[in-house]
């Protein structure tokens, strides 16, 4: 007779293994245990391997990207053309200068007015692409775009020649950028950022999730995150606008562009105050609108 160690039924010594819950015999039951065990172990350790630093370089990647664009956003507050005292000329296009000790940093020059901008490609620390530009009349925008300089993705019949304000490059010289309003005063913010901190040039359909990060800045309380969260879609290269509604609402609009139509700078957004109207072969997805809390007046998506 034995005892089987996974029940504790007695056994006839002539069977083979335990009629009531199929365990072998002691000896080859507790080989199978350990075969078991370790193959249980073993594909623990291959997923922890595989996944665990894919989830601390993403969380890195979102942490870096978010502390950056809170410090661009200060930084940017204070800059004027006046403030840089030695410049580059990029190329033809004099209207557009860059810090001769940082590439990444300079303005946009204007017949009326100026924008100051600042980069930062996949290449730094972090591991994201974002650019963000601040105007003479103080709002903000952001492009997800990999720039080495302003002049990637940019258009114009004429580069020697200064867009006449603002509004004029949004339309005619940086249209195929993807800028979209990040502030519309220098105080609540609505920062929009693909996951993974880049867009593809080779889009394939899938899961497409953005990052929504609403901040306000204040002088007595300084930066206070009001929202943060993640939006899914489904497309190939997706692309977003934010509108600011009444009673401090935000709107996130989202479309895609399908992989046949896709191009790099080949896209062309026309804008309007605080949005961009997509055309060519673009598909909107859907909008999801963002409004504070009454009492805590924090933000939560609004059904």
């Amino acid at each position: 007779m034995w005892e089987c160690p996974n029940c504790g039924a007695k056994n006839d010594d002539q069977s083979d293994s335990c009629p009531v819950c199929a365990y072998g015999k002691v000896p080859c039951n507790r080989w199978w245990i350990w075969l078991r065990a370790l193959t249980v172990l073993a594909l623990v350790a291959v997923i922890a391997f595989v996944l665990l630093p894919w989830l601390g370089q993403n969380r890195y990647q979102l942490t870096s990207q978010k502390q950056w664009i809170s410090d661009t956003f200060r930084e940017l507050e204070h800059k004027t053309p006046a403030s840089l005292t030695i410049t580059n000329r990029d190329g033809n296009a004099i209207w557009v200068t860059q810090d001769v000790h940082n590439s990444h940093s300079g303005f946009l020059l204007f017949s009326n007015g100026w924008a100051a901008y600042e980069i930062h490609n996949l290449h730094g620390l972090g591991s994201f692409d974002t650019a963000i530009l601040r105007t003479s009349d103080g709002a903000y925008y952001m492009s997800p775009l990999h720039y080495h300089n302003l002049m990637g993705f940019m258009k114009g019949p004429k580069f020697e020649t200064p867009p006449a304000s603002f509004a004029d490059f949004l339309q005619n010289y940086g249209c195929a950028q993807e800028w979209a309003v990040l502030s519309p005063d220098g105080r609540l913010h609505c920062a929009v950022v693909l996951n993974g901190g880049y867009k593809s040039p080779h889009p394939k359909r899938g899961k497409q999730t953005l990052n929504v990060w609403i901040n306000q800045t204040t002088e007595m309380d300084g930066e206070s995150n009001l929202y943060a969260g993640r939006l899914s879609v489904v497309g190939s290269y997706v692309c977003w606008g934010t509108r600011w509604l009444a009673n401090r609402q935000i709107a996130v609009d989202i479309c895609d562009y399908p992989e046949k139509d896709y191009a790099p700078g080949g896209f062309y957004h026309q804008h309007d105050p605080g949005l961009f109207y997509f055309h060519g072969h673009s598909n909107y997805l859907t909008t999801i609108t963002f409004g504070p809390d009454r009492q805590t007046g924090r933000y939560t998506e609004l059904k």
